[in-house]
């Protein structure tokens, strides 16, 4: 999980009267945003090495924004660990079996005797059977969006976007508060 948190100094701005509550507002919008931009760097990071659809990516990745009570003030976002269906890259069933990409710069790789197929339920998936009989079959998967954030400086990166746009949108939006609670 990536945190930004803020430090212990502000905290006391934060419980005074007028001000405080004009703040809290103010860096809850900011946090909001801030926890926006970091799953879009971290979506991007990811895209630009895999070939995962965004809305694969984006429904991996989970914010969490503070609760009133909740001091200090921490924003989260959280990469599920699960790995994605080949669906979620390009993939096209051939006549000897699907053809799917994975990495980005890396050619199409062909998984024999797999199919596409459509579950009852909705899901579309690529299969491949376990033995001679017709079932059972067994869904093949790619990557995990977490396995390319783990690299170095890669976490780091999406904290920094997140801390950046913090920065930018309180003042702003601090002034606006202060306004309104006139």
């Amino acid at each position: 999980m990536l945190t930004i948190k803020l430090k212990d100094a502000p905290q006391a701005i934060l419980r005074s009267g007028r001000v405080g509550a004009a703040a809290k507002r103010a860096l809850r919008k900011a946090g909001r945003t801030a926890t926006r931009d970091m799953r879009a760097e971290a979506t991007k990071i990811v895209r630009d090495e895999k070939q995962i659809k965004a809305g694969r990516v984006s429904r991996a990745i989970t914010t969490r924004n503070p609760k009133v009570s909740d001091f200090p003030l921490a924003w989260a976002i959280a990469i599920d660990g699960k790995p994605v269906s080949l669906m979620g890259y390009p993939s096209r069933q051939t006549r000897r079996g699907v053809t799917t990409s994975v990495n980005r710069g890396g050619g199409r790789t062909l998984i024999e005797h797999a199919f596409i197929a459509r579950m009852k339920s909705g899901h579309q998936g690529v299969f491949l059977r376990q033995g001679k009989a017709r079932l059972p079959i067994k869904e093949r998967f790619g990557s995990k969006p977490q396995h390319v954030l783990r690299k170095p400086g890669r976490a780091e990166q999406v904290q920094a976007r997140g801390a950046r746009v913090l920065g930018e949108r309180f003042p702003p939006l601090f002034r606006v508060e202060m306004a309104k609670a006139k």
